[in-house]
């Protein structure tokens, strides 16, 4: 990461903050990361492209995550309807037959 300056009072005594809260952090995550001035105590946010493309990607990943999860809960609930549908269900709830007697 390259060296910045605090855009308050130009120092070079400045750097990346801690997130404080969810908002902090979901803003940290699509790339603007909160930075702090040891000279002057300004703290704001400062567009880092680094932590945009971490974002995109992490944003992507989570969305590929879920859309595989909605896609296998949909394949098992279709196999479930299907086999039920096709009667494997209820032969299996029904009553077994009698044997007939055997011939001696």
């Amino acid at each position: 990461m390259a060296k910045t300056i605090c855009p308050h009072c130009k120092s070079w005594r400045f750097g990346p903050s801690r997130t404080r809260n969810l908002k902090e952090r979901f803003s940290k995550t699509v790339g603007n990361s909160p930075y702090r001035c040891a000279e002057c105590g300004w703290r704001g946010y400062v567009k880092d492209r680094l932590d945009l493309a971490k974002g995109i990607i992490e944003f992507i990943l989570i969305a590929v995550f879920i859309v595989w999860i909605v896609y296998a809960a949909y394949l098992s609930a279709e196999d479930f309807l299907q086999d039920y549908r096709s009667g494997i269900n209820k032969t299996a709830m029904a009553k077994p037959k009698p044997k007939p007697p055997q011939a001696q």
